[in-house]
């Protein structure tokens, strides 16, 4: 009697454990993908800038943000008086006083695929970029007959600039989660707008980095979970059947948007109007003075995004005591600039592996089916309820 009991409780945990599995695996039906997505996001809100309610921000930074706002592009007096494109010399004026201030890298999130010599500034730039000799420059990966190829800049600017990086991020259905470390590029890797940035604000070759990469079949970065940036290996076959173009890492939100034309709350990265930067930067240079500066849109719908925040509330006004509102969208530059401090700070989402997860399941499933047998389905019920529970501190605490 004794053997078919501990029969009966080895096959229900084993299936308990492998019907559990099975639902992971096909979690996009089940829904559990979904519940575990949900309550990453909720561990994500959990930062300690999510509840910062003074101007002065929970943590040190070295990425400071210059964003187009509603001034720097509307205003009839500091602005350009148009939508697109990006304003050439007013770029050029930004890069010169940043870099003046004394700004260690500058990643300027415009793709520069044109010339307009009707409006100018086209020289100007390239000249700002040069001068500057560390400003780091986004190209998008176009699909063609042969594979995806990253189109670069117009060699007026990526000739001068200090590298070229891939701003293309992988599509998402609705929330945003994922970051690029490198694409696939003409039989070759190259590296996202967020790791060129990270190589050269630390002083590293990021073409020796993608080749060390490539040999390993994976991207190595301080803290990076060896379950993250693999590369598939047969990318650079010739005959290879994979459709994939980037090596992602799911992106570990350090808290929730930042925004010139918001007031309150502060958001989680120093941010400065462009338009102010000319006059500011002589004035102030500690804001720039050895930081990674980005500079890009806080104002065009073209480039904004649902993060884990997009719903979240918004502390009451400081000054007026008015409620808040919700987070709302995050712009594309601070979705580079969240994975950049990812990798400044080598703390990153680590998915469970494989050994892991099937031991918790096995552990859960063991412990509800234990509790059934030898103590009746009361104690059970309570069993599964505390493991649960237990798993989901774990998770938040992990």
């Amino acid at each position: 009697m004794k053997k078919q009991r501990l029969v009966a409780f080895l096959a229900i945990v084993l299936g308990s454990a492998a019907l559990a599995w099975a639902a992971e695996a096909v979690g996009g039906i089940t829904g559990v993908e979904e519940l575990e997505l949900r309550l990453l996001d909720l561990r994500q809100q959990s930062t300690a800038e999510t509840f910062q309610d003074v101007p002065e921000r929970s943590r040190e930074t070295d990425i400071v943000l210059v964003l187009f706002g509603e001034v720097t592009v509307m205003d009839p007096v500091f602005g350009w008086g148009w939508i697109q494109p990006a304003n050439r010399s007013h770029i050029a004026d930004v890069i010169r006083a940043v870099s003046a201030a004394g700004a260690r890298t500058v990643g300027l999130d415009v793709y520069l695929d044109r010339l307009y010599p009707n409006l100018g500034g086209d020289d100007a730039l390239a000249q700002a970029i040069a001068e500057a000799g560390n400003v780091i420059l986004v190209s998008p990966v176009t699909p063609t007959d042969s594979g995806p190829v990253a189109t670069p800049p117009r060699p007026e600017f990526a000739g001068v600039a200090a590298d070229v990086g891939t701003a293309e991020l992988p599509a998402s259905f609705e929330t945003f989660r994922m970051g690029t470390l490198a694409a696939r590029s003409a039989g070759s890797l190259e590296p996202s707008f967020a790791l060129a940035m990270y190589a050269h604000f630390r002083g590293l070759d990021v073409d020796s980095l993608l080749l060390d990469a490539r040999a390993r079949g994976r991207v190595e970065l301080p803290g990076l979970p060896e379950s993250v940036g693999e590369i598939p290996a047969d990318w650079f076959e010739e005959e290879s059947s994979d459709q994939s173009t980037l090596v992602t890492f799911p992106i570990r939100f350090v808290g929730p948007p930042s925004s010139v034309d918001r007031p309150w709350p502060p958001g989680t990265f120093p941010v400065v109007e462009s338009a102010f930067v000319p006059d500011l930067a002589p004035l102030m240079p500690q804001m720039f003075e050895d930081k990674m500066v980005l500079i890009g849109t806080g104002f065009h719908n073209e480039d904004k995004f649902r993060t884990p925040f997009y719903t979240y509330p918004t502390p009451p006004d400081t000054l007026t005591g008015e409620r808040g509102g919700q987070y709302g969208y995050m712009f594309g530059v601070e979705v580079h600039a969240n994975a950049l401090q990812n990798m400044l700070d080598g703390a990153y989402v680590t998915p469970l592996s494989r050994g892991a997860a099937a031991l918790l399941l096995l552990l859960t499933a063991g412990l509800a089916a234990a509790l059934t047998f030898w103590k009746g389905t009361t104690w059970g019920a309570v069993g599964t309820v505390l493991a649960l529970a237990g798993l989901t501190l774990y998770a938040w605490w992990a």
